[in-house]
């Protein structure tokens, strides 16, 4: 039975539904998408299943989707400019209906900017339909991925259209759609931010926190190729990386770039480790991480504008590497003794032993320090050390007793209030201090060596020398 969904405004109807054989674990489910103000058929729509199945619409707004049948089951329809709408079927009785979902635009009255790439003008209207115009999968991929701004055959280039084809959706689904939290002030903001982050390059219009334009500017990345400071260095032959790059580098908590171009380090000068495999490879950071994005198996959510390389399993999705290692498995990429223990592992498992043995050191060398703090009459000693990040933003190592509460935290509160004062590492000797340091940016980096084995392990090796 097909009833409408209570909390989406959205008028859905029943006219077919086409199911295979009785003993089948699945159904054919047939239907079109139009338009819930004009009746006209819409093209490019998405259109999911329950089960994760999903499909656009053609030409003609139509769609075949093949699900399983059981209970009642769902289906969602979404497309540019519109709200969304979902209707449920019983496909396991139903077998003689089919669906129209009608989608109702998600602003009548708000005037729509169509960038026209040939002429560069704008156009205005009220209908969705104005920014929508069909593009080719492998032109998006040219255009948002490679950077090519002139998509083969296209004449319009609207964000309209990539919302069409997923783009926004991706972003939804990754970790960057997080990026919004201006609480801890302008410094924060310029990246925490999609409208300060434009700002910061040259825009002068507040935009939505989401907004595509918080990385394009019209057919351009706001960062192309080059970067003023990664380590204190520019950094050049970055290639639509840079738009990444502007965020992902320290000082802070994301040096990424800083560890794919072995810089930064206080233990370790550049020059002893050699060549960043992966910092030469052309646009850096978004050709593994933006790598075309597939639909068919939605649960795992990696790649294309999500940004995500690991898959729901804890694995690095195999389209992340595939251009640069082909149908090797991520995992067995340059497999081998990196931590120097004898046994061959992956790149990420001997990174987690190298972390794990250099921080037993340090832990060793805090403890020889012996330095206390006291809270009235209680007293603590350090055994070891944790990064305390006050209100969010880029935190501080401290030192912590062996209940794992910061010294200074008389109240145990995990923060320090205005008569409290933290004891940092400043306690400690220079080396363990620099080790320290060294360490906190292999852990922040968060690849597990894998952005750079060369330089972690260097850097792990070099740690271990000088403690």
């Amino acid at each position: 039975m097909v009833r409408k969904t209570r909390k989406m405004p959205a008028l859905i109807s029943t006219i077919a539904l086409i199911a295979g054989c009785g003993s089948s674990t699945r159904a054919e489910v047939t239907g079109v998408v139009v338009d819930a103000r004009t009746g006209r058929a819409i093209p490019g729509a998405r259109v999911v299943a329950h089960d994760g199945s999903a499909t656009r619409t053609d030409d003609e707004g139509r769609f075949t989707l093949s699900v399983s049948r059981g209970d009642a089951r769902s289906i969602r329809a979404s497309a540019a400019g519109r709200e969304d709408a979902q209707t449920r079927i019983d496909v396991g009785v139903d077998e003689s209906a089919s669906i129209v979902i009608r989608l109702v635009p998600a602003h009548d009255e708000t005037p729509r900017a169509e960038h026209v790439v040939a002429q560069y003008h704008e156009e205005h209207g009220t209908d969705p339909d104005a920014v929508l115009r069909w593009i080719e999968d492998v032109d998006l991929e040219r255009w948002l991925v490679r950077g090519v701004r002139e998509p083969e055959g296209v004449e319009t280039v609207p964000c309209g259209t990539c919302t069409a084809w997923g783009a926004r959706e991706q972003w939804a689904l990754g970790a960057m759609r997080l990026a919004g939290d201006t609480s801890d002030g302008a410094e924060c903001a310029s990246c925490h931010d999609a409208s300060a982050f434009a700002a910061a390059h040259g825009e002068t219009t507040s935009i939505a926190g989401d907004a595509c334009v918080a990385c394009h500017e019209g057919t351009e990345l706001r960062a192309f190729e080059h970067v003023d400071h990664v380590a204190g260095a520019p950094a050049s032959g970055l290639g639509t990386g840079a738009v990444c790059v502007e965020c992902h580098r320290a000082p802070g908590h994301a040096p990424q770039a800083d560890v794919v171009l072995g810089r930064g380090a206080r233990t370790l000068a550049s020059a002893d480790v050699g060549e960043a495999p992966h910092g030469a490879i052309a646009d850096a950071c978004v050709a593994c991480h933006a790598a075309p994005w597939r639909e068919a198996d939605p649960a795992e959510l990696t790649l294309g504008h999500t940004f995500e390389v690991r898959e729901a399993s804890g694995g690095i999705a195999r389209d992340a590497c595939s251009s640069c290692h082909g149908e090797v498995a991520p995992e067995s990429i340059a497999r081998g003794d990196w931590d120097g223990d004898g046994a061959s592992g992956a790149v990420a498992e001997e990174h987690d032993r190298a972390v794990a043995r250099v921080r037993r050191r340090l832990e060793s060398r805090v403890q020889q320090a012996r330095v206390r703090a006291r809270c009235g009459t209680r007293s603590s000693t350090a055994v070891a050390f944790t990064e305390h990040a006050a209100g969010g933003g880029p935190g501080t190592l401290v030192l912590v007793d062996v209940r794992g509460v910061m010294l200074g935290d008389c109240d145990e509160d995990g923060a320090f209030d205005e008569d409290e004062r933290p004891v940092s590492i400043d306690a400690l000797p220079r080396d363990v201090r620099d080790s320290m340091w060294d360490l906190m940016l292999l852990e922040r980096d968060g690849s597990r060596g894998v952005h750079n084995p060369t330089f972690s392990f260097a850097l792990l090796g070099a740690i271990e020398a000088r403690l």
